[in-house]
């Protein structure tokens, strides 16, 4: 029974990884997860408030507000690499396919690294509360850009679609 049990679970895991969707629909999960991950890390940031002195707060503000735009302004510019590669892809494609599968272990080295310093506390986290407060404005910032490209998208098809 146990061997039916583990070829069910592999089954119901390669129908979800094979799911197939428009290319288009990739650009919205990218935006939509992209935003996430900058909403999760600001609310990290947000509490950490408490622990933070008035200066230190003033510092991390100072601190990760530019570099959340500065950083936004260059991840800006690796969406529209992204937004570019999906284009080309067939028009109907997996849906894991939004990121390269190079930029996985990408995430999983920054998502471990930020656990890791977030909970060993090898790094106080009046030194983490700016780079999470910058890197969550980057990540948010710069998932704007996938919901223009979609919407633009949108709004093309609709206007084809009048047309005819």
């Amino acid at each position: 029974m146990q061997k039916y049990g583990e070829k069910r679970k592999f089954a119901q895991c390669k129908k979800i990884l094979t799911m197939r969707t428009h290319r288009h629909n990739l650009i919205l999960l990218s935006g939509i997860l992209w935003s996430m991950a900058g909403i999760m890390l600001i609310v990290i940031f947000l509490r950490w408030i408490h622990l933070l002195t008035n200066k230190q707060l003033i510092w991390a503000l100072a601190i990760g507000i530019p570099v959340g735009i500065i950083k936004g302004w260059l991840f800006n510019k690796l969406s529209k690499k992204n937004i570019h590669r999906i284009r080309l892809l067939p028009e109907k494609v997996e849906w894991w396919k939004f990121q390269k599968a190079s930029s996985y272990i990408l995430i999983v080295l920054m998502m471990g690294t930020g656990i890791t310093l977030r909970t060993t506390g090898v790094i106080e986290k009046k030194y983490l509360a700016p780079v999470y407060l910058g890197i969550g404005l980057a990540l948010f910032i710069s998932s704007i850009i996938y919901y223009t490209s979609y919407i633009k998208h949108r709004r093309v098809q609709t206007v084809q679609f009048n047309e005819n």
